[in-house]
C-alpha cells in the first residue's frame, strides 16, 4: 500500500440535512475496495509527524467490517 496522503473536506450531504459525508478520490476507493454508499466510521486521533502532532481521523468501512457491540 502506498504512503500517499489524501486530504478531503467533510461536507453536509445536502443543505437541509445534518448528515455528513466525505468524497474520496476514485483511486483511493479502488485501492481500498470501497464502494459509494458504504457506511464509513471515523474516529478522532492525534497524528504524530516528524514536525509535530496534529489532530486527524482514522476511517473504517462499517459496511464491510462492522464493529461488534
Amino acid at each position: 500500500m502506498s504512503n500517499k496522503k489524501h486530504i478531503v473536506k467533510v461536507e453536509y450531504l445536502d443543505a437541509t440535512d445534518h448528515e455528513l459525508c466525505i468524497r474520496l478520490p476514485d483511486e483511493l476507493m479502488k485501492q481500498l475496495d470501497w464502494e459509494i454508499g458504504n457506511e464509513i466510521g471515523w474516529e478522532s486521533v492525534e497524528i504524530c509527524e516528524d514536525w509535530g502532532e496534529h489532530k486527524g481521523f482514522t476511517l473504517s468501512n462499517l459496511t464491510k467490517n462492522p464493529k461488534n457491540g
